[in-house]
């Protein structure tokens, strides 16, 4: 081995104990963040679920009252129309 040789797997070895903390520290950062998440998805599912029901049921009611004017509307229409025509 030459000098060079010895140069290079000198820094090899440098870069390797610097980066392996590092790249360790960063998978178990990552491992806890996955963790996390995970609870945190399970606490939310629950809540999910119930605002979903709720948009169901908040869609029903708002397609309920939209019927409601409607049909409302169309009785008027036609009782006005049906005064109208007795006045003739």
């Amino acid at each position: 081995m030459n000098a060079l040789d010895v140069a290079l797997l000198t820094l090899t070895a440098l870069l390797v104990g610097m980066f392996l903390p590092v790249m360790v520290q960063l998978y178990l950062t990552l491992r806890q963040v996955r963790a996390e998440l995970a609870d945190t998805k399970a606490r939310l599912e629950p809540l999910l679920q119930k605002i979903d029901g709720v948009a169901n049921v908040s869609t029903a009611i708002a397609m309920a009252v939209t019927a409601g004017i409607r049909a409302y509307r169309e009785t008027s229409r036609e009782a006005t129309t049906h005064d109208q025509s007795q006045e003739v």
